[in-house]
């Protein structure tokens, strides 16, 4: 049994029909040199490609395709991240000397990317998320301002926050269901 088929979600997708999650983020989840990122540091636009490395080739930097990184175990040109069709992306390493990891496996020439995937590089750490336009914009608001003391991962989730940071102004009472004590 994989990961993905043991980890369930209580919150069910806020999405209409039409609302398509098709926009490729990072999120920095953190480091172990730097474990509080700042908001802005965060949130990594994907778009069709995203060299990371500590000096990324200058054709990327230059497309705005790169992601520079401070960590002395991550190499100069060390992974990229490429749309290879709507809502794919492949992973591959770049021939770094400590490797890239994904899902928890050593990336070995490419790797598609599943939506929520761990990927580690240096000492660095980040999910890959495939986010619609309010889901992006629900993350944006939950990393500079978290209902609790962490910012979600989670896109569905942040939706569901950002909807609940809202309800205490609304006129009338809120049904609460759920288990016993699930109120309270």
């Amino acid at each position: 049994m994989s990961v993905r088929e043991k980890t369930q979600t209580a919150v069910h997708s806020p999405l209409s029909p039409d609302e398509l999650p098709d926009i490729a983020i990072l999120l920095m989840v953190g480091a172990a040199e730097t474990p509080g990122l700042p908001p802005t540091r965060r949130l990594i636009f994907i778009g069709d490609e995203l060299e990371i490395g500590r000096s990324p080739s200058e054709g990327a930097a230059a497309r705005g395709a790169a992601l520079a990184v401070v960590d002395p175990l991550v190499s100069s040109e060390h992974a990229r991240i490429v749309r290879v069709s709507r809502g794919g992306f492949e992973l591959s390493d770049l021939g770094s000397k400590n490797g890239t990891l994904a899902d928890n496996a050593r990336v070995e020439g490419r790797v598609r990317l599943r939506n929520g995937a761990p990927v580690f590089f240096g000492n660095h750490v980040a999910l890959f998320r495939m986010v619609s336009a309010l889901e992006l914009e629900a993350i944006k608001t939950e990393l500079v301002s978290p209902p609790g003391p962490v910012a979600t991962t989670s896109p569905t989730l942040a939706v569901a926050c950002g909807r609940l940071t809202r309800l205490p102004g609304a006129a009338g009472g809120v049904p609460t269901l759920g288990g016993t004590g699930g109120g309270r």
